[in-house]
């Protein structure tokens, strides 16, 4: 089950979350080449920007059934020098390994705007690294009811194709078996309901 690092920006009037490997990393990363999904840092002065480190067990994990003909297989990535896609997407807190156990996808490393939020941060002495984002199932259910591919069907699900180096996917759930929120520490303080989540995946950026 690869685990991959994340790079992710907030913004508190987003209605989704962009996801970019670190093979393509959110800072650098120009959007403009991203076709198809409605997804993107978004014009707010209201945003969180995390990083998710491998090192510390943050990131997020992906993985397929491993039985090729299974409808949850991942579909065969279109660029060359790829593998088959990962059907499933999942924070490292429901790892099946515990060597790759963590507690947060993302740690918070910068905050534009939020006045009160900040001025809250700052009064209590706590610093920006204590605030993570996570995103899984919930704990009474299946590691299977994270966020997936659907149906797994290209002009639908995903965008690729042999001529590009971006593939962009849209990875959703049942909204009544995931979760995904803010957490102070351990402790989960800020539930966001449900998301997609958009994928942007570049196998040519530095």
């Amino acid at each position: 089950m690869p685990n991959s690092s994340l790079s992710l920006f907030l913004g508190v009037t987003a209605t989704a979350l962009v996801l970019t490997p670190t093979t393509a990393v959110a800072q650098t990363f120009d959007f403009n080449r991203v076709e198809n999904l409605p997804g993107g840092p978004i014009e707010s002065d209201s945003v969180l920007s995390f990083f998710g480190d491998i090192a510390n067990n943050e990131g997020y994990l992906a993985f397929r059934n491993e039985d090729p003909t299974a409808p949850d297989a991942g579909h065969i990535d279109l660029r060359p020098g790829t593998d088959n896609a990962r059907y499933y997407i999942v924070g490292p807190g429901r790892s099946p390994d515990p060597a790759t156990r963590g507690t947060r996808s993302v740690t918070l490393e910068g905050l534009t705007g939020l006045p009160n939020f900040s001025n809250y941060l700052k009064e209590n002495d706590i610093p920006l690294n204590s605030i993570g984002f996570d995103f899984l199932p919930k704990s009474d259910r299946d590691l299977t009811k994270t966020w997936n591919l659907g149906e797994d069907k290209q002009g639908q699900d995903w965008f690729g194709s042999a001529d590009s180096p971006i593939e962009e996917s849209i990875y959703q759930a049942n909204p009544d078996d995931v979760e995904n929120f803010l957490t102070f520490g351990t402790t989960k303080i800020i539930d966001f309901g449900y998301t997609p989540f958009y994928f942007v995946s570049a196998n040519d950026n530095p």
